[in-house]
């Protein structure tokens, strides 16, 4: 069995198919799905698609992209959804220096927010880090106690990075970019212990090979499950047991 831990089930390029992403998604054994929330509408949409399908749940959080928008109702709006038990984490969550589609100062201030909206809930949360490492690394030590939980999700670190994280308790979560043939992750995925990495599709973007180009979905979990084993020399049922083991430890997921 395998748990997709992100992916985005109400973005337009998946929601109209949903009935057939789901059934893709039992037939390659990925039972379980988190589907995840970036801002007020898109946590909404991830809460009703969990509550009305079996095997999903969602995440309810607010994108770096999104924290101009963010008012003195966020605190308010994440821990009224957060009351569903089909919410298992506050995410995603963090910044983003690569797009800047919010002032640097307003991403780490909503950042800050939703770590102590995530405290105070005792949830676990997904963090988006693209170009802004220090910055992320930095806000977390201060912020983070000692129920914290985390996930770098799509990481794509070097081994230095990797070890910051690892030593701030949190966990690693690789997606079908560690399957492209110039990815520079291999030393990354080597280093990291298996018992602190997630699975994750990130779909419908970052297709995994040897699909890309398609429509990315929850069925092509088994592929990166695949590289990992590969890069790893262990066998792919191994990575799926102690992958899908880690995923429902952290989430909370029976």
């Amino acid at each position: 069995m395998y748990i997709d831990t992100h992916a985005h089930l109400d973005f337009p390029e998946l929601k109209p198919h949903l009935g057939s992403v789901l059934s893709n998604a039992q037939k390659a054994d990925v039972q379980k799905i988190i589907t995840i929330g970036i801002d007020a509408p898109t946590n909404q949409n991830a809460l009703a698609i969990a509550v009305q399908n079996e095997g999903i749940y969602a995440s309810a959080g607010w994108h770096p992209h999104e924290a101009q928008r963010a008012d003195d109702s966020l605190e308010s709006h994440i821990s009224l959804l957060a009351q569903s038990p089909q919410v298992v984490a506050i995410g995603e969550i963090g910044l983003d220096f690569y797009r800047n589609r919010s002032p640097h100062d307003v991403q780490q201030q909503v950042f800050r927010r939703m770590i102590r909206i995530a405290a105070d809930l005792d949830l676990p949360v997904i963090v988006h880090c693209r170009d802004a490492f220090e910055d992320t690394i930095s806000i977390l030590k201060t912020e983070i106690s000692d129920n914290t939980r985390g996930v770098f999700h799509c990481f794509a670190g070097d081994v230095n990075e990797l070890q910051q994280v690892l030593d701030l308790g949190f966990h690693i979560s690789y997606t079908g970019n560690i399957t492209y043939k110039n990815t520079s992750l291999l030393p990354t995925v080597i280093a990291t212990p298996l018992d602190r990495v997630m699975l994750e599709t990130d779909c419908p973007f970052l297709t995994p090979h040897p699909h890309r180009g398609k429509r990315n979905e929850p069925a092509f979990i088994p592929l990166i499950a695949e590289r990992i084993a590969e890069i790893k020399k262990i066998s792919k049922s191994e990575v799926a047991e102690i992958t899908t083991a880690t995923a429902c430890e952290f989430f909370g997921i029976k």
